[in-house]
């Protein structure tokens, strides 16, 4: 089945998922994701993070502006761009969120920064 690992940000569009090498040092980013935390809250929709990792939120662009929405918080496109720029800054390729019960090739989230960004 086609984008079975892929991000699903819209209908027909998604994230290409790329596989972190297994070998590759892994940096937390759960400090870095901290000021952003409320809003993904607000996306974890789909089921929870602790059981789908970032399965469990809905990314399409309707869903992020609800997120704005219900967040009320003026900063948060900001508070992205912050931690977009943080990411881009750090040497290792592979990230991780205990948050977000994931582990990302540093692209692939910086690329879903990008979505967000763009659609708040």
């Amino acid at each position: 089945m086609e984008n079975t690992n892929d991000i699903s940000i819209g209908q027909d569009k998604w994230i290409k998922w790329v596989d972190w090498d297994s070998n590759a040092v892994v940096r937390d980013i759960d400090v870095e994701i901290k000021a952003t935390e409320p809003f993904w809250k607000y996306l974890e929709t789909q089921c929870v993070s602790g059981c789908c990792g970032i399965d469990a939120y809905a990314l399409w662009t309707e869903d992020i502006l609800n997120a704005k929405t219900l967040l009320g918080n003026p900063k948060i496109k900001g508070e992205f761009v912050d931690l977009k720029e943080k990411l881009e800054a750090i040497n290792e390729n592979v990230i991780s969120s205990s948050y977000l019960n994931n582990l990302f090739d540093k692209y692939v989230f910086i690329e879903l920064l990008d979505h967000i960004i763009d659609n708040l």
